[in-house]
């Protein structure tokens, strides 16, 4: 089976004025990063940035064809410069990347589109999260059936590694199940018995479900 990937790209015009507006709320070192749909102005904006006075750095990403890109669970191109900048600014829509960038980065993120406010991820949200993967720890503890995730999805498949995983709750005294899926439906959760799960694929997965574990947040468990 062939596998074709379209990108979409939004046409956007960019006031100067808002630009202008914009850079003043950001710091002299700054990591640009974007969703596809607008790559293609990021450099435009490292270049208008880099006018203002700020240092202006852009990585590649492991899985992603552009520099600046983020995709799904790739957020390397954050990771990369992480100890270059002070914050980073995120070129797209929602919280989702957003959220990932600045938990795998411990750095603030701004979130910001064309023609729309310029906001950013607050300590509160972080705490939040960081209170959610608690409580998904503690699930994944107590579970005497357990779960395991594996998406189909080029780039994402993990058996191997799901497999290995198997083996290592059985020594945690542990009853698993692998699931494989394509394009994962959280509410298709409930129709099993389980009570925890582990995830191989995409780590973004666990913003949607407090019952979902990455699997190397297991290894953190003494």
């Amino acid at each position: 089976m062939k596998i074709l990937f379209a990108e979409a790209r939004r046409n956007v015009e960019l006031n100067k004025h808002e630009i202008d507006s914009i850079s003043t709320k950001l710091p002299k070192k700054l990591g640009i990063l974007a969703s596809i749909q607008y790559i293609n102005i990021v450099p435009y904006l490292k270049k208008e940035f880099e006018k203002k006075g700020k240092k202006v750095f852009i990585s590649k990403g492991h899985l992603t064809q552009y520099s600046g890109q983020v995709l799904g669970c790739d957020v390397f191109a954050a990771i990369n410069i992480k100890n270059n900048v002070d914050a980073f600014l995120f070129i797209g829509s929602g919280k989702f990347h957003a959220m990932q960038i600045s938990i795998q980065t411990k750095k603030p993120v701004f979130i910001w589109q064309p023609s729309a406010e310029l906001t950013k991820i607050t300590p509160e949200e972080i705490k939040l999260f960081e209170n959610k993967r608690k409580v998904a720890l503690i699930k994944f503890l107590h579970a005497s059936e357990v779960g395991i995730l594996v998406s189909s999805k080029p780039g994402q498949f993990q058996l191997k590694s799901a497999i290995l995983l198997r083996k290592k709750l059985e020594k945690m005294n542990k009853k698993s199940f692998i699931f494989i899926f394509d394009t994962l439906n959280i509410t298709e959760l409930e129709n099993f018995s389980i009570n925890s799960w582990v995830n191989t694929a995409c780590q973004n997965i666990i913003l949607d479900d407090s019952r979902i574990i990455n699997s190397n947040e297991i290894n953190k468990i003494k």
